[in-house]
């Protein structure tokens, strides 16, 4: 019997181990990819509900200064201000922006 090779016997409850033990790591490996892609999606959910709430803000924001625009108030401001506009029988009175001077050379009297 040198010559022959030997089969390995196992018995019946060490074969329903190592079944046993494929399984659970089998088990152990398809959740722990569980676990891993629902924090990935509660990480991407928290991003994407912070993003909807500043959206809402933002929007909140628009919607107030869309009101201002609208107002008297705001179209007096700007036609004064930027456009430099008056009332009729107003005298308006724009005053320059200092400015730099730089001196300018004189020629030498001899």
């Amino acid at each position: 019997m040198a010559g022959k090779k030997g089969n390995i016997a196992i018995s019946f409850t060490q074969f329903m181990t190592i079944i046993a033990l494929v399984v659970t790591v089998y088990f152990i490996v398809d959740f722990s990819d569980k676990v891993i892609a629902s924090y990935r999606i509660h990480r991407v959910e928290a991003r994407l509900s912070q993003e909807i709430e500043e959206g809402k803000a933002e929007r909140q924001r628009l919607e107030e200064r869309l009101k201002y625009v609208q107002t008297d108030e705001y179209v007096e401001r700007v036609a004064r201000e930027e456009l430099k506009w008056g009332r009729p029988g107003e005298t308006l009175v724009i005053v320059p922006s200092p400015q730099r001077l730089t001196p300018t050379p004189q020629a030498e009297s001899q």
